[in-house]
């Protein structure tokens, strides 16, 4: 996967229409039909450029961001940073109509239980189907078995609409503030350390994370009920889960889940 993947050619185009108007023939003692074409003025239609496939119908309020333009500008504002970064594959991922790119600050890191500790990571996303806005998370995975996490309740999260355009400049000042963040990310981890898992925990797992994967963490773990855990081991166990079990485009749904559950 390379960064030109995602930025194939999009445009908008006019969406038309087809209304068929019925007349009766009286030379023939038939019906005619005839068919016409009609603006569709509250409409317009996403289209990939390089083969000319549909991707979308949205209303005209809807402001087309590129994935290009979107990474160039996010690029640009990493060039001015003196920090090292990296493309993640494992969590990134691109459709006609979506994508999420990772991207990862491998000198970053963030202590918990393992040697080798959990990297910064930013989580980019868009779409052309309107199912979701131009987003920025904060988060990181961890190196030890990739696990993938969002900081949404610990780290501040961009999201900007579609409809009222983009801007990233702060970007390089959010990846300082961030990298300030790190010793309170790491004592919320300390603090999961300590902590049993309760029953409100228990509940809030099986009703937020699904039946499905509650299950399968108990039968993974030889465990019957996830009380015989410490909220971090729930934790890498839940995260990895996700980011080996979960199909990729529903990844970021269930990381915020996780994020407000485990208050990280």
């Amino acid at each position: 996967m390379k960064l030109q993947d995602f930025c194939f050619p999009v445009e908008e185009r006019e969406v038309y229409f087809t209304s068929q108007s019925k007349f009766f023939d009286w030379e023939t003692n038939a019906y005619i039909y005839k068919s016409s074409e009609k603006l569709a003025e509250q409409y317009k239609a996403v289209v990939r450029n390089d083969n000319n496939s549909l991707i979308s119908i949205v209303n005209k309020n809807y402001k087309l961001v590129p994935n290009k333009e979107l990474i160039d500008q996010v690029m640009e504002q990493l060039e001015r940073t003196d920090q090292r970064y990296e493309i993640e594959q494992h969590h990134s991922f691109v459709r006609d109509n979506r994508m999420r790119l990772h991207i990862t600050f491998p000198e970053l890191l963030i202590k918990d239980d393992s040697d080798e500790g959990i990297i910064l990571s930013l989580y980019l996303h868009n779409s052309y189907d309107m199912s979701e806005g131009v987003r920025m998370f904060w988060g990181g995975i961890r190196s030890i078995c990739t696990n993938g996490m969002v900081f949404g309740k610990l780290l501040a999260k961009f999201y900007g609409r579609h409809t009222k355009g983009l801007k990233i400049e702060n970007l390089k000042e959010s990846l300082e503030s961030t990298y300030h963040m790190i010793p309170d990310i790491q004592k919320r981890i300390e603090v999961l350390d300590s902590l049993e898992v309760d029953e409100q925990l228990d509940t809030d797992c099986k009703e937020g994370l699904g039946k499905t994967m509650y299950k399968h963490l108990l039968i993974e773990n030889n465990v019957d009920s996830l009380q015989q855990l410490n909220q971090l081991q729930l934790f890498h166990l839940v995260t990895h889960y996700i980011s080996h079990r979960i199909n990729r485009e529903l990844q970021a749904r269930y990381q915020m889940r996780v994020s407000k559950l485990f208050n990280m």
